[in-house]
């Protein structure tokens, strides 16, 4: 078989975009922290901008690298950015009480006012999904065509 005819197909695109998801948020997270430290009722009005940023610079990595995502490719970086974002906002909410040594707050939940908070984080989750498979879309193939014809 000739080398010059065989075309290397890249291994897992989606988990290496995802990777730079989650590296870039908790890059912007760290920041945004550090800035909500001394601007605290600015930052509080921006929480989701991480999320934001770090999603386009993932979507430009995966169409610099892989071309446009198919369909199937939307769907999975669009559950898979969500799953990170939760999972880390999980991990750093129970780091933050843990720290704040707030157990106690938690065994004291009534049971009504946490399943409001879970389909409150239900509708979040499925309108943040929305965005994100949007954006995958139309958006990211009017900037991928742009992108392109500025390098002809």
């Amino acid at each position: 078989m000739n080398d010059s005819t065989s075309v290397s197909t890249p291994q897992y695109p989606i988990l290496k975009s995802l990777a730079v998801f989650w590296l870039t948020l908790t890059g912007l997270t760290i920041v945004f922290g550090l800035i909500g430290i001394y601007l605290p009722h600015v930052v509080s009005y921006l929480a989701l901008l991480p999320y934001f940023i770090s999603f386009w610079i993932m979507a430009r990595y995966f169409t610099r690298q892989f071309g446009l995502p198919q369909r199937r490719q939307r769907n999975y970086m669009a559950i898979g950015a969500l799953l990170i974002f939760w999972g880390y906002s999980v991990i750093a909410g129970a780091i933050g009480i843990q720290l704040s040594h707030q157990w106690a707050v938690l065994a004291q939940v009534d049971w009504n006012v946490l399943s409001l908070w879970l389909g409150l984080l239900a509708f979040i989750n499925l309108i943040l999904w929305m965005i994100s498979y949007w954006f995958l879309g139309t958006p990211l193939r009017i900037l991928y065509k742009a992108n392109q014809s500025n390098r002809l």
